[in-house]
């Protein structure tokens, strides 16, 4: 059953187009969005230590932060999986990709957010080309990026990052999931990446696709 939290806390700016990752059982962190006037970078902690009465954090994290973005993603990579670390500072870093700023442009840019010590890095992998309203899965110890826009259109090519760095993943078939943006993702070990649903350059849309062999 739906019940409405009530956690106590700093609330955060009301927001759009932010992201959320678990980093333990008892943490969720949020990262940026846009508020009415303008795009954010702040980092924002819901304590979940007591379900019953969860607890808002701001974060003043160390290091330079990112630009203030939307639509950007932000996925726990290497792989840990949340529910075996009991706490946020066993949790591996958060590794934000794209997004757009202010001014519209369209980011390639990758950031690195080390929860035990609330530490901003600039990261080196920067995605070969740029992303906002995109999805980022990871999947068999790499992250797959699918859709978005790039500044110039709607690319459905599948990206991966390893430890060795970015590149094109290879899918066998003829078919190809429609150009989209603002759509859904999830990764699942019998399956590989689901998707759903979305925006294409016409509508909106309700079809489900799956990629495995990553």
């Amino acid at each position: 059953a739906w019940s409405k939290a009530a956690p106590s806390g700093p609330v955060p700016t009301a927001r759009n187009s932010h992201s959320a990752t678990m980093v333990s059982p008892e943490c969720m962190v949020v990262f940026g969005g846009a508020s009415e006037s303008a795009p954010l970078n702040d980092v924002h902690v819901l304590a979940l230590g007591d379900l019953s009465a969860p607890v808002w954090q701001a974060v003043q994290c160390q290091g330079l932060p990112p630009a203030p973005r939307e639509m950007h993603t932000a996925t726990l990579w290497p792989v840990v999986e949340a529910e075996a670390a009991e706490s946020a500072a066993q949790t591996p870093s958060i590794l934000v990709l794209g997004g757009r700023v202010e001014s519209g442009e369209v980011l390639a840019d990758a950031w690195s957010l080390t929860p035990s010590t609330w530490t901003w890095t600039k990261s080196g992998h920067t995605m070969p080309t740029p992303r906002c309203a995109h999805v980022a899965e990871v999947v068999d110890s790499q992250v797959v990026v699918f859709g978005g826009i790039d500044g110039a259109g709607l690319p459905t090519d599948l990206m991966a990052l390893d430890d060795a760095g970015w590149g094109p993943v290879e899918v066998t078939g003829n078919a190809t999931p429609p150009a989209r943006f603002g759509h859904a993702s999830a990764a699942a070990k019998s399956v590989g990446m689901l998707i759903f649903g979305g925006i294409s350059l016409t509508e909106d849309l309700l079809d489900t696709w799956s990629v495995s062999g990553l």
